[in-house]
């Protein structure tokens, strides 16, 4: 069959099209796709780095890295956090959206202020923590001087579990604050002005039309912003590594880290890159739960129509 003009030239504009997004598309299949499947093949092995991908060397175990990562008390210790900072999620979504309210105001040094609430987002991680933890040092803290001078005796900031969490929390907090507040942004300039002067008629104060107009008109932001930033707290590792190490005791242990002390053992330890793949796929399933959950209730609270 012979093709005319405009079947060769559509038949071109494809295989140039495709010749442009075929990058991305191997980086899926080899990165995420094959990394998936490779990732949980190992889970189910006792594979050795070192030993070379032999069928000698891939022994298949079933679920016994499994049960040994179920076992490990890191592991409990991993739940708590990520469960705690999953949970608060919502909050920060809350906060975000208050912030990107107040910033979306015209007003003296706007631009100005909008930059500051961002800059912690573009700073490096390793910079971000270290003063975090000179604000916060154990002895030498500058925020305990200011409550110790006006009268209020200040906690042991990283001495207990649940004060390391909340330390942690609020380190996530502040460097999200202003991404997702930027987000809110863009969705509140969106909002139809019309809702606020009929609101305004009907005599409705401002946390009235906050509640009753600007939550509901944003709430497809927020449904992005609790899917991003939960699994952003499932992921997060590198800044709790750096501020807590995993302490005090362990308690303060996530599953990245988790996984990244069976892969890169430390203290005469052995590697065990099947344990450290199971916690990575035990990662991954707890993440599609969640966002299967988030996609199964969002008919009853995500307003798609203004």
């Amino acid at each position: 069959m012979k093709l005319t003009n405009k079947t060769k030239h559509d038949l071109r504009n494809n295989i140039i099209g495709y010749a442009f997004i075929s990058p991305q598309i191997i980086g899926i299949l080899v990165l995420v796709y094959f990394g998936t499947i490779f990732v949980t093949a190992v889970s189910f092995s006792n594979w050795n780095f070192y030993g070379g991908l032999t069928l000698k060397n891939f022994k298949f175990i079933g679920l016994i890295n499994y049960k040994y990562v179920l076992a490990n008390d890191r592991f409990i210790s991993s739940v708590i956090t990520n469960s705690f900072m999953v949970l608060m999620v919502p909050v920060t979504a809350f906060i975000s959206l208050i912030i990107g309210k107040a910033i979306s105001s015209k007003y003296f040094f706007e631009r100005g202020l909008r930059a500051i609430y961002f800059i912690p987002n573009i700073c490096n991680v390793v910079a971000i923590v270290m003063l975090w933890s000179a604000l916060f040092h154990p002895r030498l803290s500058p925020v305990s001087d200011i409550m110790r001078t006006i009268g209020i005796t200040p906690p042991e900031w990283f001495s207990t579990p649940w004060n390391s969490r909340i330390m942690i929390y609020m380190l996530t907090l502040w460097r999200s604050l202003g991404y997702y507040a930027f987000i809110y942004l863009g969705a509140l300039n969106a909002v139809p002005k019309h809702l606020y002067e009929a609101a305004d008629i009907d005599g409705a104060g401002a946390i009235t039309k906050f509640f009753k107009i600007t939550l509901p008109v944003v709430s497809p932001t927020t449904f992005f912003i609790i899917i991003t930033g939960v699994m952003a707290a499932i992921k997060e590792w590198t800044s709790i590594l750096l501020l807590t190490n995993g302490g005090p005791g362990g308690s303060t242990s996530v599953f990245g880290m988790l996984a990244y002390r069976f892969a890169f053992p430390s203290g005469g330890m052995d590697q065990d890159l099947g344990a450290a793949s199971a916690v990575t796929v035990i990662m991954l399933a707890i993440a599609i739960v969640v966002t299967l959950i988030n996609w199964k209730f969002q008919d009853k609270w995500v307003n798609y129509d203004n």
